[in-house]
């Protein structure tokens, strides 16, 4: 028969990568947690993970174990919310946070800790289209990305717009302008980020709507190497205003443009199938409420289409 308990150990070791970690997740000591995990093995004379150095890491059978453990985990957390087994105020276990950006992660993540401080919460930061195959592939339990691709099976919670803006060094010659004509980009050298980053998709569909080819591109991998590089005066950057952050070297100027004000959506991501556990039930409530202060109270409705995502007012989650 199929021991709950060693799987559940499994699981715990398969996610956190690490038998401590787990162990303290589920209150247990590690010496138990390893025990669990030998027995599993022994029973069915299988290996679910290798040491490679310090690390350790899932054999091919464990990854596909993992797969139905994680379905195994939200079914338990469904049935536990359906009986009122499981109080949403006093959630436990592990969040798994992966955003493209910082600033807006940071925030929710600090909301989130005040109001529930028993998960254990960990981020990690990377591009959209990255963040989006972690929520795909069950790795991370939360996305926050802008302007995401939509993605059957997945559920999207807008959160607000993102304007882009120019910054360039206080002693840039278009620093004396309170607004920055688009033309303007024409004569100047843009710091572009790399390729798979929202905010180098935006801006190059902004370029290529009004004709115009900068001067000179240099590309930037980083948010925080494109400040340095434009501190520097090694050009002009376009940046979502979110992300534009606190240097006294710097300078931030809207655009003035033909059409809708370039820029992004924020989106709240986590898979359709898991969003009524009551960890991440919780999260998307508490995004919810986020997004309208961010927005002053008012509705969600985008300044622009949005092709491909939301064209209209979403309905409530719940």
């Amino acid at each position: 028969m199929l021991n709950y308990h060693q799987i559940r150990a499994f699981h715990a070791v398969a996610r956190e990568g690490s038998m401590s970690r787990a162990a303290r997740t589920l209150g247990v000591s590690q010496p138990t947690l390893s025990e669990q995990i030998k027995g599993l093995e022994a029973h069915y004379q299988v290996r679910l993970f290798a040491r490679e150095g310090r690390a350790l890491v899932l054999t091919g059978l464990g990854h596909e174990l993992y797969g139905l453990t994680v379905r195994l985990a939200d079914v338990t957390d469904q049935i536990q919310a359906l009986l009122g087994e499981r109080s949403t105020v006093d959630l436990g276990g592990a969040l798994q946070v992966v955003a493209d950006g910082p600033l807006h992660a940071a925030s929710l993540l600090a909301r989130f800790r005040k109001q529930y401080p028993q998960p254990q919460i960990s981020l990690s930061v990377t591009n959209a289209p990255a963040a989006l195959k972690q929520i795909t592939d069950g790795v991370a339990d939360i996305g926050i990305v802008a302007d995401p691709k939509v993605i059957p099976g997945l559920h999207f919670v807008p959160i607000g717009e993102d304007p882009l803006v120019a910054v360039m060094a206080v002693d840039h010659p278009l620093a004396a302008l309170d607004v920055i004509p688009i033309a303007a980009l024409a004569d100047t050298t843009l710091l572009l980020r790399e390729p798979g980053s929202t905010t180098r998709a935006v801006t190059l569909g902004l370029l290529d709507r009004h004709q115009l080819t900068p001067r000179e591109t240099i590309q930037v991998a980083t948010r925080e190497a494109i400040r340095e590089a434009a501190a520097h005066g090694l050009g002009v950057s376009l940046i979502f205003d979110s992300e534009t952050g606190e240097d006294r070297r710097l300078v931030k100027r809207a655009l003035a443009t033909v059409g809708p004000v370039a820029g992004c959506t924020e989106y709240v991501v986590c898979q359709e199938a898991r969003r009524r556990r009551p960890i991440l039930r919780a999260f998307l409530e508490m995004a919810e409420a986020y997004g309208a202060e961010w927005r002053g109270g008012k509705p969600f409705k985008p300044d622009r289409p949005l092709p491909g995502r939301f064209s209209e007012t979403p309905r409530r989650l719940f």
